[in-house]
């Protein structure tokens, strides 16, 4: 088995708020999300892209799961908040690793919808089928000419 580590680093432009912000007790705050990666995962025992017409398995979606300990890719963030006029604050700090990759076509990865705005269908859009807020999706394309198996 070969595989690739990847160590990243985010770097961001931090628009200065209010000095105090205030959010009420069962609220939440948005915080703009960074890029984990703009690398595509590489391993021998991952195929580049699944269900080819070379490809002997006819796998429509190729896998590998990974634990906190082997992930190839791990990130943390850290939070310092205050409550009332604590001085102190408290820091808390979120450990993140990717628990799974998975490669597979376009056409199996995502799904045509028509949104609707104010009651009114929207133009056609391509969105993935299975989004959700811990996951995350890099598009990539390959050369024909330079196919890659893995």
């Amino acid at each position: 088995t070969s595989y690739t580590t990847y160590q990243g680093k985010s770097v961001g432009v931090e628009t200065m708020e209010q000095k105090i912000i205030s959010i009420p007790p069962h609220t939440t705050k948005l915080i703009k999300g960074f890029i984990i990666t703009p690398s595509i995962y590489r391993n021998c025992d991952l195929l580049l892209v699944p269900y080819q017409k070379d490809n002997k398995l006819n796998a429509r979606v190729s896998s590998l799961k990974f634990s906190s300990n082997d992930s190839p890719l791990n990130f943390s963030n850290h939070v310092k908040y205050y409550v009332g006029e604590q001085k102190t604050g408290h820091s808390v700090k979120n450990n993140f690793y990717m628990g799974e990759v998975k490669n597979m076509n376009y056409k199996d990865a995502t799904r045509s919808i028509y949104p609707e705005w104010c009651g009114v269908k929207q133009g056609k859009i391509k969105v993935v089928k299975d989004a959700s807020a811990n996951k995350f999706y890099l598009q990539y394309k390959i050369n024909p000419r330079k196919a890659m198996k893995h």
